[in-house]
């Protein structure tokens, strides 16, 4: 009786200079106080489960000699590899090489291959497929032989595409695969790890990639609490919920809280959240299941910037929702974009005035990034005759620049701690030694005050 030899197939986020996580097609500056797993690949490892698999992070293992010896003793079949624009002239290199040297088939996924779909093959021909959403199954179909229904792939010398999407049913991914202790918050040690409940956001946000993903899709409540019973028996306790809005279905939201509250004594749990819906039903199940934080995207202190923007709530439904989540002990890390096309010195005016009052307890800036697929980008790419991104460029808020940004983070940063009784908001360390280890990590991110790069090449 002959056995089939199975395929080995690398699932790879590329090391670069500077450290970049280019996941979920929001390429972002690692910045020194958090680093995250790579979402896409870890996804993509459930529907990969009878390969011989491995994963590598180039954000945590970024020396290019070690990832050549890596490679050289693996000597993959297949690779599905990470992309992003800012670091895409490094990374096609790179595959161009991984080609050349092991003859592997080849698949991308990223920010530029959901914007650019089919065409981004045109010209690489060392490219066998795409995936332009990384929850396809489309890389383990192509690698099946069977039929594919959401990539971009070569066949022959045609350019075949099919964007039917599925359901999200990838078993548990391959989190051992992963040095857990390598990825950190900076509200928690590690180890914790990156869990997927739904696929999809019904918001509208202009600056956002996930309206362009259709109707938000979930997994069944039975594979995710599958997941975290892998992640417990290995140790895991704590839980970073990566969906775009966690809360966005409160029966599913509830029914998963109650299922972990009735298995689990000890889990710490964080994720991304919305201030509606929100009810005490749906707070209480939260609590009951170990949540400790939320991350609200507040974005702007203007309410009617807020709207101008496309987010699906009021800015004056966020304080509610804080004190709803406040009375069952779960904090709120607020999160604010600068320098969105339209925002004027008076949006960040009001922001500072939002700051000095809200009772968020924590909170993080990002600079708007024009990113592949966003409708701010469709828009301003449509007014100019060719793909001209300098035109985008001058989109840019002139208060905005790389240089007078840093600033207005520190001035917004000085107006939310200007009163004393938020002088404590400051230590959210776990232990005296989570403290101590955070330190070099607090001064880097001091001293280079790295936030996400701009929507240009970093090469």
């Amino acid at each position: 009786m002959t056995t089939t030899k199975k395929k080995k197939v690398l699932l790879l986020n590329p090391p670069y200079f500077r450290p970049i996580m280019r996941d979920t097609f929001h390429p972002t500056s690692k910045s020194a106080l958090y680093i995250w797993h790579p979402l896409d690949l870890l996804i993509q490892s459930g529907y990969l489960t009878d390969c011989d698999l491995q994963i590598y992070d180039g954000v945590i293992n970024k020396n290019p000699a070690y990832l050549n010896d890596f490679l050289k003793q693996f000597r993959p079949d297949a690779v599905l590899s990470l992309i992003s624009f800012p670091t895409l002239n490094s990374d096609l290199q790179l595959l161009k090489l991984i080609k050349e040297k092991y003859r592997a088939i080849i698949f991308a996924v990223g920010d530029i291959t959901y914007g650019e779909k089919e065409s981004f093959l045109i010209d690489r021909p060392y490219i066998d497929g795409i995936l332009a959403d990384y929850t396809s199954k489309g890389f383990a179909q192509y690698l099946k032989g069977v039929q594919i229904k959401n990539a971009a792939w070569r066949e022959g010398n045609n350019i075949k595409s099919e964007w039917t999407h599925e359901d999200i049913d990838y078993r548990t991914p391959r989190h051992d695969l992963l040095n857990m202790n390598a990825y950190y918050l900076p509200y928690w040690q590690a180890p914790f790890a990156s869990v997927y409940t739904s696929h999809g956001c019904p918001a509208k946000c202009k600056f956002c990639v996930a309206p362009g993903w259709g109707i938000p899709r979930f997994r069944t409540t039975d594979a995710v609490i599958e997941e975290i019973d892998f992640l417990y028996k290995r140790g895991i306790r704590k839980i970073f919920f990566r969906d775009g809005s966690f809360n966005q279905a409160p029966k599913i939201m509830i029914n998963l809280c109650e299922q972990l509250a009735s298995r689990y004594q000890d889990l710490k749990i964080t994720t991304w959240f919305k201030p509606k819906p929100l009810n005490e039903t749906m707070a209480q199940s939260m609590r009951a299941a170990g949540f400790q934080y939320v991350h609200i995207g507040v974005e702007t202190g203007s309410a009617d910037f807020l709207r101008k923007i496309g987010k699906d709530f009021d800015l004056h439904e966020v304080a509610p929702a804080i004190d709803l989540l406040h009375k069952y002990g779960i904090k709120v890390v607020g999160h604010f974009m600068l320098g969105v096309p339209g925002e004027t010195k008076k949006e960040i005016g009001l922001t500072a005035k939002y700051l000095a009052k809200t009772k968020l307890d924590v909170i993080s800036f990002s600079v708007f990034e024009y990113s592949y697929g966003i409708s701010i980008r469709n828009e301003l790419m449509s007014k100019s005759k060719t793909e001209d991104e300098d035109y985008a460029q001058k989109a840019i808020p002139r208060h905005a620049d790389d240089n007078f940004i840093k600033i207005i983070l520190i001035y917004l940063l000085s107006r939310f701690y200007c009163k004393p009784s938020r002088w404590s908001k400051i230590y959210f360390f776990e232990s005296i030694s989570h403290l101590m280890s955070s330190l070099p990590k607090i001064a880097q991110y001091i001293f280079d005050l790295r936030l996400y790069p701009r929507f240009r090449s970093l090469e």
